[in-house]
């Protein structure tokens, strides 16, 4: 949560049950820890995936419920670049590695180096381990910073499939950085054209009830004004 570039509050939690209440609840103490109210709310950004259909759905149905309620934009981004924007800066490109589970991640390649929103290289998919690591041989023949839970999960598989200039993330980050989403969204909130968007999740698989502990992500901009 931003208000204008300054940063407020930022709270991630993983809640594999009774996700409703535990984000409601999430968002509720956050405001309260810094003595915001949910009428001062000017905009909400929220990470529409890639995930998992429970985690995905019931964040979005929150933001929309809030967004609606108060009468104010959404903004949509790509899950992947909030974990680009976690270790955004480094001069190699990040590649943002997701357990989906089921033996497969969700994969990204950003350019992070310079300042601003980190630029897409490789289109965001579902794969298996081996075949993230074969297309980030031909995508980043010089070498990449790897970054998110899949990274952790498969290290040895992507360590031994991978040349010496590919390199795991240190310190791990806990989860993306939704201050930066955040920030970006109260900037565009000074835009006087700026269109809320549709909050559509990003599934690139069908539903598979067995993932509903996947984590939903989102991030609020405080009206400035």
């Amino acid at each position: 949560m931003v208000r204008g570039e300054l940063p407020l509050a930022q709270q991630q939690c993983r809640k594999p049950r009774a996700q409703g209440t535990a984000l409601a609840d999430s968002i509720q103490k956050m405001l309260h820890s810094v003595a915001v109210e949910a009428t001062d709310l000017g905009c909400i950004a929220v990470a529409v995936g890639p995930g998992a259909f429970t985690g995905l759905r019931v964040g979005i149905a929150a933001a929309r419920g809030l967004a609606d309620g108060l009468g104010i934009p959404t903004l949509a981004y790509p899950s992947t670049l909030g974990w680009a924007c976690a270790v955004a800066g480094r001069t190699a490109p990040v590649a943002v590695t997701l357990d989906a589970r089921r033996g497969e991640l969700y994969t990204a390649l950003y350019d992070a180096s310079s300042v601003g929103r980190p630029r897409l290289l490789r289109d965001i998919c579902l794969e298996s381990p081996e075949s993230w690591a074969n297309g980030l041989s031909q995508s980043a023949p010089g070498g990449a910073l790897l970054v998110g839970d899949g990274a952790i999960l498969y290290r040895s598989l992507l360590r031994a499939a991978l040349s010496e200039p590919f390199r795991f993330a240190q310190p791990v980050p806990a989860g993306p950085d939704l201050t930066w989403l955040a920030l970006d969204s109260a900037r565009r909130l000074l835009d006087a054209g700026l269109q809320s968007e549709p909050l559509e999740p990003l599934y690139l698989r069908d539903h598979d009830g067995s993932q509903s502990s996947a984590v939903s992500a989102g991030a609020i901009a405080v009206d400035s004004r």
